[in-house]
């Protein structure tokens, strides 16, 4: 009988802890990141979710040290099915971040981005993250619950070699990873070394610092190389076009035999654009040129 007793005892207890174990697991959970920072620099802090049950709207609530300035919240690529809105008043602390929509989204990663501009003084920074009661809800309208896990900003010596006194290598890879990001926010799409440096930048990190980079700035990049690419074909396709119109302007307007080799050298320049640059040769300068050819064609009959 002692032994039954035990033996029921000891299955009570497993299924307990077994159940704790699930639903600490299955709780949704948002998270700010925790970063390392030099002194007086503007870095950013990613808020994650994770273990979403879906979510049709919600109000986050964000205080931070008043030591630090948040400097601007971009959107994450989670929750891209809901529309979020920004602090309307950057200088307020704590601030409020919100996302709404018509239909709930489940998807779990980094719902947005916070860029604080830290103080000079090393230190560690809190980030602090809550909710009021029923202010996150799910498709029907029904609360959700979620635990939140505060974040931190540390700002660090600098060192005489210029690095930050760090003291284990993910915090390094973390600050790789965000002076990367920061470069990718600086992109300016009509200063084509803004976007080289940035790429250059993230090339040069370790397979586990470009994993800490996420795709909502990857996207941004790539995005960026694409516009730049677009725009150094117009000017390639611009100069080709405009060499082309010079030779055949060149052309005189009275043809003569002596003229072939330069009617040639022309319509052979012509010859070699693309379709795309044909059709931006000026109509009334293709005209020249056909002109000059037939002119030429003429000549070379009536010598014969």
């Amino acid at each position: 009988m002692k032994n039954l007793y035990l033996f029921i005892s000891s299955i009570i207890i497993l299924l307990f802890f077994n159940s704790v174990d699930v639903n600490a697991a299955t709780t949704p959970q948002i998270a700010a990141g925790k970063v390392n920072a030099e002194s007086g620099a503007v870095v950013e802090v990613p808020l994650t979710i994770s273990e979403n049950p879906g979510i049709c709207g919600g109000i986050i609530r964000v205080e931070y040290d008043s030591k630090m300035t948040l400097k601007g919240v971009t959107k994450g690529e989670a929750l891209s099915k809901l529309n979020m809105t920004e602090p309307g008043d950057l200088t307020e602390n704590p601030v409020n971040i919100g996302w709404d929509g018509v239909e709930e989204d489940n998807s779990n990663g980094v719902i947005a981005v916070l860029s604080f501009q830290v103080p000079s003084d090393n230190g560690t920074y809190s980030i602090t993250l809550s909710c009021n009661d029923g202010d996150i809800v799910d498709g029907e309208l029904n609360p959700i619950t979620l635990q939140f896990v505060n974040g931190e900003i540390t700002v660090g010596k600098k060192e005489e070699n210029g690095t930050t006194d760090e003291t284990t290598d993910e915090m390094t890879d973390e600050t790789a990873a965000n002076n990367v990001i920061k470069l990718i926010n600086a992109i300016d799409e009509n200063n084509k070394n803004t976007v080289t440096e940035a790429r250059s930048a993230y090339n040069l990190l370790s397979a586990e610092q470009k994993s800490l980079v996420s795709s909502q700035f990857l996207e941004k990049l790539i995005n960026a190389e694409e516009v730049v690419k677009k725009a150094d074909k117009i000017e390639d396709d611009k100069k080709a076009v405009s060499d082309v119109e010079k030779l055949i302007n060149a052309l005189p307007d009275t043809i003569s035999t002596d003229n072939e080799e330069q009617i040639k050298t022309a319509l052979n320049a012509y010859n070699n654009l693309t379709s795309e640059q044909k059709a931006m040769v000026r109509s009334e300068t293709v005209k020249k040129l056909t002109s000059a050819e037939n002119a030429s064609n003429n000549k070379n009959d009536t010598a014969e």
